[in-house]
């Protein structure tokens, strides 16, 4: 006779297994993803005289793109765009869009909301921005609604001749859910499908700094982020 409470506890069980084989294969492939980047930009010959030129969307990347250019100021041109107005006019950084919607808050979960908001002209300011540079950084947290629906957005629609952009992405908390990390990995999976350049961090890596508070965490990541674009320090 079958015991079917075993078949019951046993999926779950699969389920999880499976899941985390999923996710340890994605995180290798990221992590040699990585590595090739590194190379790449250890072994390339960047113009060093003038900064370069670094996007931030939603607020993380904003964040992120915000701390770099207001420390490293001859380092980095900077733009950021986002949703929340309160958030983006609270930064630093001269050079803002805001991507105006109904309300003047984020997009919450909701990558269509991210997504929609990137129209032909906030795509008309990027290219104003980058203007005659090849060579260009777009920074994003996954897992929201406004950076991640707007990255894909941005991959699909910013054409320009022999534009290099390099996309310097971080991947949610584990503890942040399944949700987050699968929304995440579509936009990923999406960038890699359009052949774009990806750097991939995980933010499970600033549990590693010690007794620090969240803020010093994420300052510590940044200035990681800086060093992968200056790798030898340039001032």
């Amino acid at each position: 006779m079958i015991d079917y409470s075993i078949i019951i506890i046993s999926i779950p069980l699969i389920y999880l297994l499976i899941r985390g084989l999923k996710v340890t294969f994605l995180d290798i492939k990221n992590y040699l993803e990585n590595i090739k980047y590194r190379k790449k930009i250890q072994n390339s010959k960047p113009d060093f005289s003038k900064p370069i030129k670094i996007i931030g969307v939603g607020g993380g990347g904003s964040s992120i793109v915000d701390y770099l250019a207001t420390k490293y100021p001859k380092k980095f041109s900077a733009l950021i765009l986002n949703s929340d107005k309160n958030a983006l006019f609270s930064k630093t950084v001269k050079n803002k869009i805001l991507l105006e919607k109904q309300d003047e808050y984020g997009c919450g979960s909701n990558t269509n909301c991210g997504f929609s908001l990137i129209n032909d002209e906030v795509i008309a300011k990027l290219k104003e921005f980058i203007s005659e540079d090849k060579n260009v950084y777009i920074f994003s947290t996954l897992g929201g609604g406004c950076g991640s629906g707007s990255i894909k957005a941005i991959c699909q629609n910013l054409d320009i001749k022999d534009l290099e952009i390099n996309y310097i992405l971080t991947l949610p908390f584990n503890w942040e859910g399944v949700k987050k990390y699968d929304r995440s990995m579509e936009i990923i999976n999406f960038l890699r499908e359009h052949k774009s350049i990806i750097n991939i961090f995980k933010n499970d890596k600033l549990l590693e700094y010690g007794n620090l508070s969240m803020k010093e965490c994420f300052n510590k990541q940044n200035e990681e982020f800086n060093l992968l674009l200056f790798p030898n320090n340039l001032e």
